[in-house]
């Protein structure tokens, strides 16, 4: 078993000039993976293509990263 836990600042991207850039960059991270958060279930339909984004964008500044890391049982008896 793994655990981790990660202290970060939290920093809304609004829909501005100022930020597009920053949004745009964000929107191509998660394109790379086509439809990661869509229920299996869903059939995609073709999207419009609109002046703004309906999405909200956020970025995580990582502050600091603590994890701990345990092994089962049956793992640390076989070593």
């Amino acid at each position: 078993m793994e655990s981790v836990i990660v202290d970060t600042l939290f920093d809304d991207l609004p829909d501005t000039d100022e930020l597009h850039d920053e949004r745009v960059k964000a929107w191509a991270f998660l394109a790379r993976d086509v439809d990661w958060w869509e229920p299996g279930g869903l059939k995609p339909q073709p999207q419009p293509i609109v002046a703004t984004s309906p999405h909200v964008f956020f970025e995580l500044e990582i502050l600091a990263m603590n994890g701990r890391e345990a092994m089962s049982e049956t793992s640390e008896m076989s070593h």
